[in-house]
């Protein structure tokens, strides 16, 4: 990729994507999304429309069961950011109303990192219980949008508890 006359090497366009897809989603489903996050991957379909094989990209999205959750996102990127609908890929099948994901992008603040939650000193596990309270109180969110994600995310957290 090159911009600005400087050459910046990165993943596929497809596979980098994917990866700003999904780290969207467990920042959704945990503690919350950053508008750069968003921005960023508002960059990234912007710069690649027209260069990457989008079928290819929906493909992903449908073996990984992403559709849904990718559908979501696309509505907040073109509703609050203006994402023009051609930098999208363009047989999603459907999109989904914006306001349940931008209340958590409201909620959540900068990644979860409200002035409140700063001014405040945890311990480890008074962390690890606000983590556990984040995604708790996205639940019905997660599994809406990304099942499957929500199961492995609930997998995860007992094992890393596990120790």
């Amino acid at each position: 990729m090159k911009e600005d006359d400087r050459e910046v090497t990165v993943a596929s366009s497809v596979l980098n994507l994917l990866m700003l897809n999904v780290h969207i989603l467990k920042h959704a489903m945990g503690l919350g999304v950053g508008l750069r996050q968003l921005c960023d991957m508002a960059r990234a379909y912007y710069k690649w429309h027209g260069t990457m094989e989008k079928h290819e990209l929906c493909e992903i999205y449908r073996k990984t069961g992403l559709v849904r959750w990718s559908n979501l996102l696309h509505s907040v990127l073109m509703e609050y950011l203006g994402v023009p609908v051609f930098c999208l890929p363009d047989d999603i099948d459907k999109h989904e109303s914006p306001l349940p994901l931008f209340h958590i992008i409201q909620q959540g603040g900068n990644f979860g990192h409200s002035s409140v939650c700063r001014s405040i000193s945890r311990t480890e596990w008074q962390r690890k219980l606000f983590t556990a309270q984040s995604f708790f109180r996205n639940v019905r969110f997660v599994f809406r949008y990304a099942p499957w994600e929500g199961v492995g995310m609930v997998s995860t957290l007992l094992k890393g508890q596990a120790r």
